[in-house]
């Protein structure tokens, strides 16, 4: 877990079990008026499962799970007509059953 004011550009974090990663991040702090406002963070992301992009706003201290994710290279092998699709994963000779959701 980091802060967000620590999660830049090209990072990667993880909120409810989905994937984001961060196109842009920019950090502002309002010092106008008689009050001084919190240290926010504003992030466009992109969530990586449905590639849906979004800008959101958090604090700078809020406490964010950052995660590493391996690409591996796979390649399509076989599809059986119950939307169950097995993909080959060359680097591990292995197969990976996957469930489509449609």
């Amino acid at each position: 877990m980091k802060p967000a004011a620590e999660l830049r550009q090209g990072s990667t974090y993880r909120k409810n079990n989905i994937p984001y990663l961060i196109l842009k991040a920019e950090r502002h702090q309002s010092t106008s008026g008689k009050r001084q406002r919190a240290a926010e963070v504003k992030f466009k992301t992109k969530e990586l499962i449905s590639g849906k992009i979004q800008e959101i706003t958090v604090l700078a201290t809020e406490l964010m799970d950052d995660i590493i994710l391996d690409r591996n290279q796979m390649q399509f092998f076989y599809m059986k007509l119950t939307e169950n699709i097995t993909l080959w994963i060359k680097k591990l000779l292995n197969k990976l059953p996957y469930q489509l959701k449609i």
